[in-house]
């Protein structure tokens, strides 16, 4: 908690010096939004292991972000110092981050970046996660909602990160010393966690991924998680893309060995086809298998996923997404029959204005 008011204490008090000293180009602002609405058939509530539009059967605000960044590329080559600060409403923040105190609630970012030499830069403070390819800002992502496997991994973090990448750009990564899993603050006695990423980039056209997250277990006191996350995104050319990942967890007692560890595992497959310039069609399958519930969620036993989803942009700022998505739950006695097959509907109109 103390490195965190350091963090926000630090970041205001050079705002304004920096916003005088630097030239206009060094500071960008973001704003963002997601205004959506959902249908479900039978009205079915939507499962609560959702947390981006999980709102049903009435328009609703996902997310306005407004966020402030300062040499974020280190344009100013006198300076070693980037800032980043950014604040949220909406329904991902009631449903995502109900666990943190009520005054941290809206912060959506707030990082120091010191950078120690062309290829290695320290970050300390709130950040996006390390895990995934997916986050909170919907319009950088190939489907209309978020998958089941990003809205159980963290879409946030805090604490510090050590980044590098080759000169060749081809290899980049970073190191991470965490509070915890999606976790702002930490109790003195609370363990510290770890996590790391690399991203091989070959070409334009791909990216591997591999992310990891080694600590404290977020649903039980006394459990250590283990935590795994692979991706590939592969841009066959203007019109055809994919995405296929695998997500697996285990957990197990701090007093014992990994052979009693229990596991959970989450594979996805998206493709997306451009059809002009301005208009996309995605589909996705996911699945996600935790037969010994870890996640202590009665609907994440099994769950299959299908949904296809069209994009259009309005204007370069704005796009309309319209997504049709079916989760098929099983073998949990817990869940109404009706609730098996859960279908719905969704629009999403999406605004992102750089300035």
């Amino acid at each position: 908690m103390k490195l965190l008011k350091f963090i926000i204490c630090f970041s205001i008090f050079h705002t304004v010096q920096i916003l005088y000293a630097q030239d206009v180009k060094e500071s960008e602002f973001l704003i963002y939004s997601e205004l959506y609405s959902s249908k479900s058939i039978h009205n079915l509530e939507k499962p609560s292991y959702l947390c981006s539009y999980d709102q049903n059967n009435y328009p609703s605000t996902n997310i306005v972000l407004l966020k402030w960044s300062s040499n974020n590329n280190f344009q100013n080559k006198n300076s070693k110092l980037r800032y980043n600060i950014g604040l949220m409403i909406g329904d991902y923040v009631n449903s995502n981050l109900k666990s943190e105190t009520r005054t941290l609630q809206n912060i959506y970012e707030t990082n120091v970046g010191i950078k120690f030499s062309k290829n290695i830069i320290l970050d300390f403070g709130i950040f996006n996660s390390h895990i995934g390819f997916e986050s909170a800002i919907g319009q950088e992502s190939w489907t209309c909602t978020r998958s089941i496997l990003a809205d159980n991994t963290p879409y946030y973090e805090a604490g510090y990160r050590l980044n590098f990448e080759s000169d060749n750009k081809k290899w980049k990564g970073n190191l991470n010393f965490l509070n915890g899993w999606q976790k702002m603050t930490a109790n003195t006695n609370d363990q510290k966690s770890w996590g790391h990423q690399i991203q091989y980039i070959p070409n334009k056209k791909t990216t591997i991924n591999s992310s990891s997250y080694f600590g404290q277990s977020p649903t039980v006191q006394n459990k250590n998680r283990y935590f795994h996350n692979f991706y590939t995104q592969y841009q066959m050319n203007d019109k055809f893309g994919f995405i296929v990942g695998i997500d697996n967890g285990c957990e197990f007692d701090k007093t014992e060995s990994l052979k009693n560890a229990k596991y959970y595992f989450s594979p996805i497959v998206i493709t997306k086809y451009n059809i002009n310039s301005k208009s996309s069609i995605t589909g996705r399958f996911e699945y996600f298998k935790d037969n010994d519930m870890i996640l202590n969620n009665t609907y994440l036993k099994e769950v299959k996923g299908y949904s296809i989803n069209y994009d259009y942009q309005i204007q370069k700022s704005s796009t309309l997404r319209l997504e049709a998505r079916m989760l098929q739950h099983k073998e949990s006695d817990k869940i109404d029959q009706k609730d098996k097959n859960n279908i719905f509907f969704s629009i999403v109109f999406c605004t992102k204005i750089n300035q």
